[in-house]
């Protein structure tokens, strides 16, 4: 099947919707976990301790960890992103769709046998309205997800998450450089009516769209078991 013909139907993107809707507020409760363990890699002292046994030993915070770097927000989404990632996707499965993973040049997930490119940006501080890619050509579809993360609360406090094909946008990634293969993606503000906002929303401010992320509450009833094979 060629690239023009795979297209994402009202029913499949409102499936994928409602799982993301409904799942969402179960990212934070996943994470935990992970984040309680990326910082006891973290804190080699508290390694140590763990590794003896020791009750009373603690590990640095997120804050305490980053604060010591360069480049805090860098070096924060360099350390969470495939993480932040795995537990997006674990959810959506136990919510009843299912992102292959498919790393080709070009695509990184098939959903219901259409490639799905996949871009995860993570803030904390500003939000920023555009999108880093890696200069490669991509498939027309798009996820494109911003996660705002408090280093105090260490949790995710507000998401956007928008699904796109990019062959019905005006708006496309920029070209590389010579000096840098890393490309930019930034919609304008016509293509608003070919991007489907999943969680959160997109307002227009002159010339482009501006990310409006929606807070994360806490779920209102457990998570299921995985369907997505049933």
């Amino acid at each position: 099947m060629s690239e023009e013909q795979q297209m994402l139907t009202e029913n499949l993107i409102q499936k994928l919707k409602d799982a993301i809707l409904r799942g969402i507020p179960h990212l934070n409760m996943e994470m935990k976990e992970r984040i309680k363990l990326f910082k006891l890699l973290r804190s080699d002292n508290c390694l140590c301790s763990t590794l003896n046994s020791n009750p009373n030993s603690q590990s640095k915070s997120l804050k305490e960890i980053f604060s010591k770097t360069k480049q805090p927000g860098q070096d924060f989404t360099k350390s969470f992103t495939d993480i932040i990632n795995v537990v997006f996707y674990l959810i959506l499965r136990k919510f009843g769709v299912n992102f292959e993973p498919d790393e080709s040049d070009g695509y990184d997930y098939l959903y219901e046998g259409v490639k799905i490119e996949d871009k995860n940006s993570i803030c904390l501080n500003e939000i920023s309205n555009s999108f880093t890619g890696n200069g490669f050509n991509k498939t027309s579809w798009h996820i494109l997800k911003k996660f705002k993360f408090d280093l105090e609360k260490e949790k995710i406090t507000a998401c956007g998450i928008y699904l796109v094909n990019l062959s019905k946008c005006k708006s496309a990634w920029t070209e590389g450089s010579k000096k840098s293969n890393y490309t930019t993606l930034k919609f304008k503000i016509e293509d608003k009516a070919n991007i489907h906002c999943l969680y959160g929303d997109l307002t227009s401010k002159r010339k482009y769209l501006n990310c409006s992320l929606q807070s994360i509450n806490p779920p209102s009833s457990p998570q299921p078991q995985d369907q997505a094979s049933s």
